[in-house]
């Protein structure tokens, strides 16, 4: 352990370790992201954009920036999407996924700056990064608009709380003003005044806490001044009264989803880890609170009062998505799109940790013993999330582009289900970008030769020994016999042809269910989505694309009827 501190103490090798897990983030970022918006990206970026601009007054342009977006105000991400317009006259999907990811890179710094500010040799914020810049939370590092939404809020709140735990009238003020500004940027904004509650209590500043508490009863009363939407949240309180016992399991699972490592195995069995690391989180965090709040006769520091405003959000933050997802369904816990919270919070438990002794010889020497094993594990986290996630997101990119050809050639694919008014809707906006000169939906879609798929059908059709289950809501296609392409575009898209239209599903490769996630075994599986298709009966077909270009079209005996 000493000679790993050594090396770790030379500038150059600990510069290297830092850069390395955000380096590799953004390799893998440029890599699968795409340009292609998805479901609340159309509310947020292109119809907020021609709603503001072609509002006639300031007043209905303050109405299109502050409309919610279902439960949620978004000031800040449609303000990137405005700004963005009248820096490049476009809207580019991949940029605003990469404005929003890069945010993360202020958390890093903020706590980067609060560990020089500890003066605590800055080598030791070398586990943090590799927990910040992983790949778990891949469902929200590829969609525009909850990157700006959800990355973009904690940046805010934690630029809030940094300020605020500086401890002067100065940064008192500039706090409220971020807090107050936080609060309109995603619904748990409104969390920045809980967590900066828990550091005015800290610095026993109540004339400040006085003036805190009335900002915030301010900007909450604005926050829900005209508010349209309402989304049964009340039933969460309801639920938690009828079983108490499944929403704390599921706030512990939750926060202890970091070391959810194979997404392929049983609920039951992904449970078991997350549960016992939570545990030993809330636990922790609970006891060094009180402890501090409560129980400390030290001068308030600015880094146990930016650590604790940030965990009560954090921890907060976790017990609400807890409250409120759990009822719908339990496996929402370990969902990717709320993990970034919990990638900060665990940095949050381990910097509290390493500091937690303070600063006299024993400690440091410690603190000496406990950085390479903390290191050590944040990388294997790192390294584990892509292993296990990289093939994933290589799936979801192959699927994104699939729908957006399914939405170019059969008005349906990118959120909506057929007929509807939300379809309608994206046709409209689509419309608007393509008319004003923002954006078009990417030409080719999949593959360069894609077209062969609209020509007719082919004989002699093959006969196959797919499984195809017709259930109410989709059709499932498996096959256990074809071998998958290898390599970046390699894939297999499902061909749905009937007289009038054509329809592609990216068909995802078999993986194992058992204990082994890596064992590679034959086949596909398919979900077909009825409200995604037209009624009508349909040849099912293979476009297998190998990673080269070439691709082979061919028809099988299977047909299916959607109704």
């Amino acid at each position: 352990m000493k000679s790993v501190y050594r090396l770790l103490e030379n500038p150059l090798i600990a510069g290297g370790v830092l850069v390395l897990p955000v380096l590799l983030f953004f390799v893998y970022f440029f890599r699968y992201s795409f340009d292609i918006p998805w479901f609340d990206d159309f509310e947020n970026i292109p119809y907020f954009l021609h709603r503001f601009l072609d509002a006639p007054t300031w007043t209905e342009k303050w109405s299109a920036l502050l409309r919610p977006n279902n439960e949620h105000r978004v000031v800040l991400s449609r303000l990137v999407v405005w700004l963005y317009y009248l820096l490049t006259g476009t809207i580019n999907f991949h940029s605003l996924m990469l404005i929003g990811n890069l945010c993360m890179l202020v958390v890093l710094f903020l706590f980067y700056r609060t560990i020089r500010r500890a003066s605590l040799p800055w080598w030791y914020l070398l586990p943090v990064p590799f927990l910040l810049f992983n790949a778990q939370n891949n469902l929200l590092t590829f969609t525009a608009v909850y990157t700006l939404q959800y990355i973009a809020t904690i940046m805010m709140i934690l630029l809030a709380l940094y300020q605020l735990a500086k401890n002067a009238p100065v940064s008192f003020g500039l706090a409220l003003v971020l807090g107050f500004f936080a609060t309109f940027c995603n619904g748990n904004g409104m969390l920045v005044w809980a967590g900066g509650f828990a550091v005015l209590v800290y610095q026993k500043q109540w004339l400040r806490l006085g003036g805190w508490l009335a900002v915030a009863a301010l900007a909450v009363y604005l926050y829900f001044l005209g508010y349209p939407v309402q989304q049964g949240n009340t039933e969460g309180f309801t639920y938690l009264l009828a079983h108490p016992f499944q929403i704390l399991s599921g706030f512990l699972i939750f926060t202890g989803s970091l070391f959810d490592f194979i997404p392929t195995w049983p609920l039951t069995w992904r449970f078991v880890l997350p549960f016992a690391a939570g545990l030993v989180l809330v636990i922790f965090l609970g006891v060094w609170a009180i402890r501090l709040v409560f129980f400390n006769a030290k001068p308030p520091t600015h880094w146990n009062g930016f650590l604790l405003g940030t965990a009560v959000f954090l921890v907060t933050n976790t017990a609400i998505v807890a409250l409120f997802r759990v009822r719908f369904d339990f496996g929402m816990v370990l969902w990717g799109t709320y993990r970034t919270y919990i990638l900060v919070l665990w940095s949050v438990g381990y910097l509290i940790f390493i500091n937690l002794r303070g600063r006299h010889a024993a400690a440091e020497t410690a603190r000496r013993r406990w950085l390479p094993v903390f290191l050590g594990a944040a990388f294997l986290v790192n390294l584990i999330s892509y292993v296990v996630n990289v093939p994933r997101v290589a799936e979801n990119r192959k699927l994104m582009q699939v729908q957006s050809f399914n939405q170019r050639y059969n008005q349906i694919g990118l959120g909506a289900s057929r007929n509807s008014a939300f379809a309608d809707y994206i046709e409209d906006n689509l419309k608007i970008m393509k008319d004003r000169g923002w954006y078009q939906l990417p030409s080719p879609s999949v593959s360069s030769d894609e077209q062969r798929v609209f020509e007719p059908v082919s004989t002699p059709l093959e006969k196959v020994s797919w499984v195809v289950s017709d259930g109410s809501s989709y059709i499932n296609v498996t096959d256990k016999d074809e071998t998958y392409p290898s390599g970046y575009n390699g894939g297999i898209y499902l061909i749905l042809k009937s007289e009038n239209r054509t329809y592609l599903r990216f068909a995802a490769k078999n993986r194992p269910s058992d204990r082994n996630p890596f064992r590679v075994i034959p086949g596909f599986i398919v979900d077909v989505p009825k409200q995604m298709i037209q009624p009508g009966q349909y040849r099912l077909g293979l476009y297998i694309v190998q990673s080269e270009g070439r691709s082979t079209v061919k028809y099988t005996d299977r047909t299916v009827v959607v109704e």
